[in-house]
């Protein structure tokens, strides 16, 4: 360095031009790390002496020791004699720092761009041109980045609704902006996804773009359907069991109003014979239907828990309709009345669970009963291949269409005020379903408003060979030489079950708990025991366990109002040889005690 001016002087913090030259000449000026040394300052003045100008970015020092970038331009001129270098600079260290921070920023802008799962593209502002899209993008729509480029979203058909574009252009062109918008988009396959849109207007080399990210909510949205759904779903389910309470309590009250209107009419001495039957007659029948009610409740509550087992049998089909045609033809007013079966009786042996198969059909015949004021109604069987296809048309309401898949649901009454009206739980058709289910079988319904309805359900035909023998019952029922103990914490209970054995000659006693039932078995000679479950002190099943361990041969007979097939288990677990729940089967009882008299137990 021959020269410096002024400029020179005061950049690097010298305090005059000698001091620069001088320290300069001797190469502290550049002699540091980071490539800027002085061997690559003389490397450039050479190719400035060979090759011509030279311009760079040079990173220097001050006398100080501060690092500042210089811009340097280099260039051969002749002076006399002599060929020199002239280097002419500024300082650019803060231009540099913005443009290192720019460049940072672009290449977080870059890799966010890229990177980002949510679907980034940019278009041109006037025609939709897509001139960028991101990795996101293409997984989104499944286009590849060259299948979108150079091409607009209406030739790509991306958007599902036109509006929703159109709601985009009007508020970027209202507020340069657009924020949380939902929209359909179509895949490249076809799909239709939703999407949440962010949009801004921004400028690239002059010209207004597009820069729009879409994140894909087509899950969540989906998700909230569901809960929306399941929302809508429980308040309605809770609005048919507060229903069904409030139907409930009517349906038991009007049994029990006639239960004990009628009983307090039984008070009088003087009512005549016919009127007193007549009375007992209406008890005993709102008896029955009060334990209808009861029985629906515990069967669905049973149903839920797949607690019923499925018993098979083989037994006669036209048995069981021509009793069933028996058991009904009563109560019709009105009406024809009728039925068909496919088989003639001699061939109409099957093997499947009865009592299922004529719950089903009583529940269904009730419920033809019911809302038939004129016509007919008719039942039956048809045998088709391997499954029975069972039938029960009326003449009846019927059910309008947009109610029919749902007369099967729980708690709902298809013309809910016409059925609140003739009565009944709203149970009835969802216990047949349970039960067609549970035999492998099918339930579908054919109605029309007016004209009636017709249920058909069908079930696996397995055709038997041979019809297992009925019970015949008792011809004569005498129990004189039985001495029984009823154990029993209720006197009302105590005095129907006396009343029902005392009159056939037997001899009865009263244990009123568990812990005095074992002390008479103890100072007694009994025939048969019987034991509810329900006990103070100590329970009936603990009491037969103990009973059964120091007498194994005395039958007992439980007589609960449990009535599980849970509770029946327990019970046979815990040594009673027979399990009757109540209330009682008068025929039942008579039966299992004649039964257990000619055992081989101790009498």
């Amino acid at each position: 360095i021959v020269d410096v001016n002024e400029a020179v002087v005061k950049l690097y913090g010298y305090s005059s031009k000698k001091e620069v030259i001088e320290q300069c000449n001797i190469g502290t000026l550049s002699d540091f790390e980071r490539g800027y040394t002085q061997e690559r300052a003389e490397e450039l003045i050479r190719k400035t002496i060979e090759e011509g100008p030279q311009h760079c970015e040079w990173l220097a020092r001050r006398k100080n020791g501060e690092i500042f970038w210089i811009d340097i331009w280099l260039k051969k001129v002749r002076l006399g004699p002599n060929d020199y270098v002239i280097a002419s600079g500024r300082d650019i260290t803060h231009e540099k720092q913005i443009r290192l921070a720019l460049d940072e920023s672009n290449e977080r802008f870059r890799l966010a761009f890229l990177t980002s799962p949510d679907s980034v593209n940019i278009n041109r502002l006037s025609d939709g041109l897509y001139v960028e899209v991101n990795e996101g993008f293409c997984k989104i729509t499944g286009y590849k980045k060259e299948e979108v480029i150079g091409k607009t979203s209406l030739e790509l058909n991306i958007w599902a609704n036109p509006e929703d574009r159109q709601r985009l252009v009007k508020e970027l062109q209202e507020k340069g902006y657009c924020e949380n918008l939902e929209a359909q988009f179509r895949c490249k396959d076809g799909r239709i996804l939703t999407g949440l849109m962010s949009a801004r207007v921004i400028m690239l080399k002059g010209v207004p773009h597009i820069l729009n990210i879409t994140r894909d909510i087509t899950a969540r949205k989906e998700m909230e359907k569901q809960l929306t759904e399941a929302k809508n779903k429980a308040e309605e389910s809770d609005s048919l069991k507060t229903a069904f309470l409030h139907n409930i309590s009517h349906e038991i009250r009007t049994p029990m109003n006639a239960i004990v209107g009628f009983s307090d009419l039984l008070r009088n001495n003087n009512l005549p014979p016919d009127r007193k039957a007549k009375y007992l007659d209406i008890i005993i029948n709102s008896s029955k239907q009060l334990l209808s009610i009861v029985n629906d409740v515990l069967e669905i509550s049973r149903l839920e828990s797949r607690t019923v087992p499925v018993h098979l049998s083989s037994f006669n089909l036209n048995s069981m309709v021509e009793e069933l045609y028996q058991l009904f033809l009563p109560r019709i007013r009105n009406l024809k009345f009728s039925y068909h079966c496919d088989l003639n009786k001699t061939d109409a042996l099957a093997i499947c669970d009865r009592e299922k198969i004529n719950q089903i059909l009583t529940n269904l015949l009730n419920n033809a009963i019911k809302f038939t004021q004129e016509g007919s109604i008719e039942f039956g069987y048809k045998i088709m291949e391997s499954e029975i296809l069972w039938y029960v048309k009326d003449t009846g309401i019927g059910i309008p269409k947009e109610e029919q898949e749902r007369v099967f649901e729980r708690f709902y009454q298809a013309n809910l005020q016409i059925a609140q009206l003739k009565g009944g739980s709203g149970l009835g058709l969802s216990i047949v379903k349970s039960l067609v289910e549970m035999l492998g079988g099918k339930i579908w319904l054919e109605s029309s408003v007016g004209l009636g309805t017709t249920f058909y359900f069908t079930i696996p035909y397995n055709k038997a060979t041979s019809q297992e023998p009925e019970h015949t019952g008792l011809s004569k029922t005498s129990f004189k030489s039985l001495n029984i103990l009823i154990v029993e914490d209720n006197i009302s209970n105590y005095d129907l079950v006396e009343n029902l054995l005392s009159p056939q000659g037997a001899s009865i006693e009263w244990a009123k708990t568990g812990t005095e039932a074992i002390n008479m078995v103890n100072t007694s000679n009994y025939s048969l025991v019987l034991m509810d479950i329900k006990l103070p002190e100590m329970d009936g099943l603990t009491a037969t366990r103990l009973i059964k361990k120091q007498y194994p041969h005395l039958p007992i007979i439980a007589l609960t109002a449990f009535s599980t097939p849970e509770d029946q288990k327990q019970a046979l677990e815990a040594g009673c040889d027979a399990f009757l729940t109540k209330p009682i089967d008068k025929k039942e009882l008579f039966e299992i005690i004649q039964a257990l008299s000619q055992s081989e137990f101790r009498l």
